[in-house]
This record gives structure tokens, C-alpha cells and sequence, in this order.
């Protein structure tokens, strides 16, 4: 591979842990300023922040869908095992998600935590039962009942993990069919339409066009194609009204406004894609440090500042303590299981394992377009 092809893959990796920067700042951000005494004002001005869970769930379908659009354009095949997926996505979210869990519940049996959990129980339990802390290992567990309120994420990402399959199966073979589904999840939150008693079903709808969009920013970035200023256009116009909606209700979580953010964080993440001025900007050191660091930082952050908070530390102070965690969980864990002297055996392990309980075959595509140029894949 020449010099200059390896140089054109570094700068599509470093923008990508850019992106998760952005979006990880955000929502540490946003929980130093929520779950603080600050006026009602100031929180709305910091809601924007906790939508970098939108940009989190673009840039998640992009890079899943990345390595199997890419083999689709190059040779037709998509190459996609369901056991080797499976097994690349258990290995590389459970390990650290497991000992945040083994630590958080330890924590919890602390004086300290049941003190915060109180006085923010909507950033952390206060009351932790064995059953809740176990339904933690599947990602059952209740609202109300979850350790670190951000885990809600982590089971709309197993939900997607899932879905993946066929929504690229969709992408490739029924274009019609991914757009129609895209289109209906907003259209099905506007008329509220959900299982009754079963929250994660409205959530799942609110989150799946963002996922969804994120494999079509994936094919955009094989093609090399160029943002649309249109798309560009009603990126900001989305952006804007969700904005300015929340800072006018900071007191009301509306899951109608997220569809917008889906659409907005497209937008973004479309127009980073292709300027290489702004993923020059925003692959800085600091920044790709960031972005390399960012599910460790996303995992733990949030009980840690509602506890720094209640201990009187000012929310900014309090949002760099559970950066330098996040940064701490990833050196001494999640460092460790993405080495690929851990991460290759362990991966090979579950995938045998799945393979022989399932039988799982590989998913071919549909005949391709003409090849793209060669593109490092996001991990």
C-alpha cells in the first residue's frame, strides 16, 4: 500500500474518533449542568449536549456498516457472518461494560452513593436489589432501577445490533423497503404509537433512523459523494427548532424533538465526512484521545458527577473528574480487551461458539456498483 493511501485511511479513522469526541463532551457535558443547582435557563442551554447519544447512534451505524459496504462495492459480496458480528460486538462492548457494572455495584453498597443517589436519582439508583443489579448483565434492567442512568443506551444499541443484518440486508437488496422503515419510525413517534407498557419500544423507534441513517452516511463516504447543500441546509433548520424547543422547555423530555436530532446528526456527520477543513479541526490529538476513550468515558461518567457534585465540587470540575475516570477505565480495562493480543483469541473463541450453536452462514449482497477507492475502515 503506498504512503499516500495509508495517510487518506489515518485521516478517515481520526475524524471518526472526532466525531465521538464531539458527541461524548456533549453528554458530559449536559449531565454536569443537569444534575446540578443551576437555573432551569442554563440547563436548557446545555440539553443540545445530551444529544450526542443521536450522533453516537449515526456514527455506530456508519462504522458497522462500513467494512461490509465496503467489501460490496469491491467485490459484490458483502461478507457478513452473523457469528463473527456477533462475536467482534460482545467482545468489544461487554468486558468494560461488565467490570463498570462489578465496580458501580460495590459502589452502591457505600453510604456516599446511596447520599447522591438521592439527591439525583435520576443519574443513579439509590436503591440497588440483587435482581435489578443481575438484570443489569442482559440489559433488563428498569429505569428506575439502573446503576448509571446512560445505560439506557446500551440496550437500544443491543436492540440495534440485532436489527443490523437486516437493515443492511435492506440497504443492499430492498432499497425501497430501508427507506420506508426509515420513514415510518418518526412517523409512528409523531402519532405516538407504541406497545403499551413497554418504553423501549417508542425509544427503539426514536433511535432507529439515526442508526439507519448512519449506514447510508457509510455508502455516501464509500462513494465519495458530496454533501448535498440542501441536506446540509435542513441539518441546521433541525437542529435549530430542537434547540431552541428544549431551551424553551427545559423541564419536558419530548421524544418528538429527538427525530430531529436523528437528522441533524446525519447532516453532521455527512458534512465532517466530506470537508476535509472541519476533519482536520476536529482530528486533533486531544481530540482522537478523546474519541478512543469515549464508550469508557460514556460508561462511567455519570454517577461520578452526580457524586462529585454532591460533594460540592463546581459542575465544570465535576465534568473533567469523569473524564479523567473514563480515561482511567479505558487505560486499565478497556486498553486491555481491544489489544489485539486479547481481543483476537476472544473473538475467535465466542464466534466458534455462536457458530456451532446457530450454523450461522455468511450473507452475500446483491451484484455491486463499480468499485470505490480503497477506505480504512472505522472501528
Amino acid at each position: 500500500m503506498s504512503g499516500q493511501a495509508k495517510n487518506s485511511e489515518a485521516v478517515h479513522l481520526d475524524h471518526v474518533d472526532g466525531l465521538r469526541a464531539i458527541a461524548v463532551l456533549g453528554v458530559v457535558l449536559y449531565h454536569g449542568v443537569v444534575h446540578s443547582t443551576w437555573p432551569l435557563y442554563v440547563q436548557g442551554l446545555a440539553a443540545s449536549g445530551s444529544h450526542g447519544v443521536e450522533l453516537f447512534f449515526v456514527i455506530s451505524g456508519l462504522c458497522l456498516a462500513f467494512p461490509f459496504l465496503r467489501s460490496y462495492h469491491r467485490s459484490g459480496d458483502l461478507g457478513f457472518t452473523a457469528s463473527a458480528f456477533f462475536a467482534k460486538r460482545a467482545v468489544r462492548i461487554l468486558p468494560p461494560y461488565y467490570v463498570v457494572l462489578v465496580l458501580f455495584g460495590l459502589a452502591a453498597l457505600t453510604a456516599l452513593w446511596r447520599a447522591a443517589a438521592a439527591r439525583e436519582p435520576q443519574g443513579m439508583t439509590p436503591h440497588l436489589t440483587l435482581p435489578s443489579f443481575a438484570a443489569h448483565f442482559v440489559f433488563a434492567a428498569r429505569m428506575e432501577q439502573l446503576l448509571d442512568a446512560s445505560f439506557w443506551t446500551l440496550r437500544v444499541e443491543a436492540i440495534w445490533y440485532l436489527l443490523f443484518p437486516l437493515a443492511l440486508l435492506a440497504y443492499v437488496r430492498a432499497r425501497r423497503v430501508f427507506w420506508l422503515v426509515a420513514a415510518a419510525c418518526p412517523l409512528a413517534v409523531l402519532l405516538n404509537l407504541r406497545i403499551p407498557g413497554f418504553g423501549t419500544s417508542l425509544t427503539m423507534l426514536v433511535a432507529l433512523p439515526a442508526f439507519l441513517l448512519g449506514i447510508v452516511a457509510a455508502d455516501w463516504l464509500l462513494r465519495r459523494r458530496t454533501a448535498p447543500a440542501w441536506l446540509i441546509g435542513l441539518g441546521v433548520v433541525a437542529a435549530v427548532v430542537a434547540a431552541v424547543w428544549e431551551f424553551r422547555h427545559p423541564d419536558i423530555d419530548n421524544v418528538r424533538v429527538r427525530i430531529l436530532w436523528d437528522f441533524a446528526a446525519f447532516a453532521f456527520v455527512v458534512l465532517v465526512s466530506r470537508s476535509p477543513a472541519i476533519r482536520s479541526a476536529i482530528s486533533t490529538r486531544a481530540a482522537i484521545a478523546v474519541g478512543v476513550a469515549s464508550y469508557s468515558i460514556y460508561l462511567i461518567h455519570e454517577p461520578v458527577v452526580v457524586i462529585a457534585e454532591y460533594l460540592h465540587v463546581p459542575p465544570p470540575l465535576a465534568c473533567v473528574v469523569g473524564v479523567a475516570f473514563g480515561f482511567a477505565l479505558w487505560w486499565l480495562v478497556e486498553r486491555t480487551f481491544t489489544s489485539d493480543r486479547v481481543r483476537r483469541p476472544m473473538v475467535a473463541f465466542v464466534e466458534r461458539m455462536f457458530s456451532r450453536a446457530a450454523g450461522w452462514r455468511a450473507v452475500r449482497g446483491a451484484p455491486a456498483p463499480a468499485p470505490a477507492a480503497a477506505v480504512e475502515a472505522p472501528q
